[in-house]
């Protein structure tokens, strides 16, 4: 699903950009790929980068950005539940 990836540090947070497969893009309703992309995008994340601190994900078709979300990572879901 995913060619590749990078991350940058971009405003001192780290951002992870993901390369989609076009097919994959192409051959799915919009509605359907956006929830498919985004647990994928999470568990991609999960898998290749797990001790990077990644705090957005921006998935890219091309050069082309396809749409963007936040993520928390466990660290941070550990302290907004300490806060509550």
């Amino acid at each position: 699903m995913f060619l590749k990836h990078e991350v940058k540090e971009v405003n001192g947070r780290c951002e992870a950009f993901l390369y989609l497969d076009k097919n994959v893009f192409l051959t799915c309703a919009e509605n359907e790929l956006n929830l498919v992309v985004k647990e994928a995008a999470k568990n991609y994340i999960k898998r290749t980068l797990p001790a990077i601190p990644i705090e957005v994900v921006r998935l890219m078709v091309g050069n082309v950005l396809y749409f963007s979300f936040a993520i928390q990572s466990e660290e941070q879901k550990i302290r907004a539940h300490k806060n509550k």
